[in-house]
């Protein structure tokens, strides 16, 4: 088993479709690699996102799904291996998506993501919490060991 992480926007709209009474929800995550040692932008390294839904549960989170969103998908990874019409072997990663946040959308002044139901709203920063000061007191004359 291997589970993969992926932080990046969404290529186009996810694809719905009903398979057998099961719904299967693609869409496609491009993420930046960064740069390499001559500071060059690196390729984009992209992933099909699979999120399979049992007949009865919502898809809502589809619509939420477009083009430029921003996503963190997390889930079984794998490579699907086949021949392209060059015959010229071809391989995609697939990640089965176990746990999707939605974090914004590409400009972020036009968020999609507003009203998008709790449970795939990003993770909240706490503010952080100030601490109390603590009281230091001398004990470099007490013959009175802690322990």
């Amino acid at each position: 088993m291997l589970k993969a992480q992926i932080i990046g926007h969404i290529g186009r709209d996810a694809d719905v479709k009903d398979l057998n009474g099961d719904t299967c929800i693609t869409f496609n995550v491009a993420s930046q690699q960064g740069k390499d040692k001559n500071g060059n932008q690196r390729p984009s390294l992209w992933a099909k996102c699979v999120i399979w839904k049992k007949a009865g549960q919502s898809i809502e989170i589809s619509k939420y799904l477009k083009k430029g969103t921003q996503v963190y998908c997390e889930g079984l990874a794998k490579t699907e291996h086949w021949m392209s019409r060059e015959n010229a072997p071809t391989s995609q990663l697939v990640i089965t998506v176990t746990d999707l946040k939605l974090l914004g959308s590409k400009n972020d002044s036009a968020s999609t993501t507003t009203d998008a139901p709790a449970e795939y709203a990003a993770p909240v920063a706490a503010a952080p919490v100030e601490a109390a000061p603590v009281e230091m007191t001398d004990m470099s004359g007490s013959d009175d060991l802690p322990f």
